[in-house]
């Protein structure tokens, strides 16, 4: 039997669902998308970080 202590109960409540277990859920399912998905969230998290690396730069005057 698969070890399926990462999955958050049912009838787990908001307190229930602690950082570590967020993370274990995110990171699992990231892993199960396709390989298709999996493209187009990293090109969007690249596309994000550009943006918000251009916010940081001093505007030229």
């Amino acid at each position: 039997m698969a070890d399926e202590s990462w999955k958050i109960a049912a009838d787990a409540v908001d307190w229930q669902c602690d950082w570590d277990s967020a993370k274990r859920f995110q990171l699992l399912y990231f892993r199960n998308l396709p390989m298709v998905d999996k493209i187009r969230a990293v090109e969007e998290m690249c596309r994000l970080a550009r943006a918000l690396q251009r916010r940081g730069e001093p505007h030229a005057r």
